[in-house]
Formats: C-alpha cells, sequence, structure tokens
C-alpha cells in the first residue's frame, strides 16, 4: 500500500472478517511530526478503535502517540506523550471501561539512549485522548528495558510484561513483570 498522503502516514484498514473485504481504508497524519510506527491497536465496545506507536519530531526525538478513530473510520481524537530529549514509543496498549473511568493506557519505552531505556505507561482518557499521567519503571540508567505486553483486569489493575537488561548489560536480560493498582502504585 502507497499512502496518497504522505510516507510518514498510519494506515488504519477495518476488514470484514467473513469475506476479506475491505470496509475503509484510511490515512492519518499529523502535520507536526511524523507516525512513524503504529504498533498496537485495540477496539472498545463502541467499534472505536484505538492506534499506538511512536512518531518522530522534526528533532529526530520519538514520543509515544495515540489515535482514537470510529467505527467509520473517522479520527475522533489523538494524544502523544512528549518526552523532550528522550527516545519514547509504544509497544502495547489496553482499554478500561468501568467504575473507575474510562481509560487507554499505552505501554512502551523512553529513555536518552538505547542502553538506558526504562518502561514507560501512558495513561490518556477514553473520550477526549488527552494525557492524563506517565508512570516510570527503571532507573534508566544503564538499563535496557523493553514491554512487551499489557493488560488490564476487571479491577483496572495493570499488568506489563517485557524485558530489561540488568546492571548496564545488554546481554544478560531478564523478564520483567510489573503490576500497578488502579491508582498506579
Amino acid at each position: 500500500y502507497n499512502s496518497p498522503v504522505d510516507t510518514s502516514t498510519v494506515a488504519v484498514i477495518r476488514v470484514d472478517l467473513g469475506s476479506g473485504a475491505a470496509y475503509w481504508l484510511n490515512d492519518y497524519y499529523n502535520s507536526t511530526a511524523y507516525y512513524r510506527s503504529p504498533s498496537c491497536i485495540a477496539v472498545d465496545n463502541d467499534g472505536n478503535v484505538y492506534v499506538g506507536g511512536a512518531l518522530q519530531t522534526a528533532t529526530l526525538e520519538s514520543e509515544m502517540f495515540l489515535l482514537k478513530i470510529d467505527s467509520n473510520g473517522n479520527q475522533l481524537g489523538s494524544g502523544v506523550y512528549d518526552t523532550t530529549g528522550m527516545f519514547t514509543g509504544a509497544t502495547g496498549i489496553a482499554l478500561y471501561t468501568g467504575a473507575a473511568g474510562n481509560q487507554v493506557t499505552l505501554t512502551g519505552f523512553s529513555g536518552t539512549a538505547f542502553s538506558s531505556w526504562s518502561f514507560a505507561t501512558a495513561h490518556f482518557d477514553m473520550g477526549s485522548c488527552n494525557l492524563s499521567g506517565v508512570t516510570l519503571s527503571g532507573n534508566g540508567n544503564g538499563s535496557f528495558s523493553s514491554p512487551a505486553g499489557i493488560v488490564k483486569d476487571y479491577q483496572n489493575r495493570t499488568y506489563i510484561a517485557g524485558t530489561a537488561a540488568i546492571s548496564g548489560s545488554n546481554t544478560d536480560i531478564n523478564i520483567k513483570i510489573i503490576a500497578y493498582d488502579s491508582a498506579f502504585n
């Protein structure tokens, strides 16, 4: 697929699972940054689609982004976790709808260099896509951390799994699992 808009767009296709036919195919473009790598997608009970990933700024920094798209392919909102001077990207997405509110949570990495990433978890309001908070786990100093997946349970607790190097070694890789309560403690 070649985007008619730009090579730095995010393309999303809604497909009928029975026939394989495309309902729609749309490009989403940000005029102030380049969407470079969408990496996770989720759908809520209303059919809205949430896409997360990394975008690249004019200064070649990367930021975590969230797009909200309705079931007809119209963009409803977007949000960014902006980490000036950092490299950040999303690797997983989880939705929560319940008594504690409606929330989209992205997990990924954030750091100043490849060898100093921490787990970054960004929390967005499901309606507005506004960033409501960020939780960092890891010292970001000599440790390569990369989350691979995220889930939320019925009580809005968050579980993130991934890998982490220890003591500045990119060869001594361990599995890392983080659990947060609904307040992200």
